[in-house]
């Protein structure tokens, strides 16, 4: 039986908030204890995602370095590599390519696994095997260390390239012809996949005759200029 003796309604108000809360914090410590073990247990396969990311950043011709100076500064910054090496791009652009074929990651999502995976300090291409070695090596050495064990968000700050105090270097000029087809090709390819997702819907069938005569002259135009710089 509890030993708290009830006085006043004012009293027995207190010790039931009191006990009401106490239920709350017991919930918030189960559920953060089950938080920490999700991000523990996911760690390695968020870290894995990271590598194919990576990969496919180089791959759309931008490094790591240069991506985040896209994130900064704007994509006319890195019109070409520090080599001096013409970008080669792919020409639906990185971002198209997520939103097509991994549409359940965001692309600030995937630019954190990528970033973190360089954090882990393993080869880019690494087997998971050597991912995993490295994550238990590196925990092992922050518990015999007494310091917290590597998470997502520790990888991710270490992954990142030091700042530095001198302003970046324009090395091309922000209007280029290259990034203005790149741009092109990015925004088109877009617009394919929202025309493609309408007629998939049933919104063409959904158009009046008005609504139809309206859309066939768009594209009648657009083909006509189309067919013109063809020409040129």
């Amino acid at each position: 039986m509890s030993e708290t003796e009830v006085v006043t309604p004012e009293d027995a108000a207190a010790y039931d908030l009191s006990a009401f809360a106490e239920r709350v914090n017991t919930s918030l410590d189960t559920i953060e204890g089950h938080e920490s073990a999700f991000s523990e247990a996911t760690l390695e396969h968020r870290l894995q995602i990271g590598q194919v990311i990576a990969q496919a950043q180089e791959k759309f011709g931008l490094t790591q370095s240069e991506q985040l100076a896209v994130a900064r500064e704007g994509k006319a910054l890195v019109a070409r590599r520090a080599t001096n090496e013409a970008l080669t791009c792919n020409p639906i652009g990185f971002a198209a390519w997520l939103k097509r074929e991994i549409p359940r990651l965001n692309r600030s999502t995937a630019r954190k696994y990528a970033t973190a995976f360089h954090g882990l300090g393993v080869a880019p291409d690494a087997t998971p095997r050597q991912i995993t070695e490295r994550i238990k090596k590196l925990r092992h050495e922050a518990g015999k260390a007494g310091k917290p064990v590597p998470s997502l968000a520790s990888l991710y700050t270490a992954g990142k390239p030091p700042k530095k105090d001198e302003p970046l270097q324009i090395e091309e000029p922000r209007d280029t012809a290259q990034l203005r087809l790149e741009d092109a090709r990015e925004a088109f390819h877009t617009w394919h996949q929202t025309f493609e997702t309408m007629i998939e819907r049933g919104q063409l069938d959904d158009l009046d005759r008005e609504g139809l005569k309206a859309e066939k002259e768009f594209f009648l135009a657009g083909l006509d200029r189309i067919n013109k710089r063809l020409k040129q």
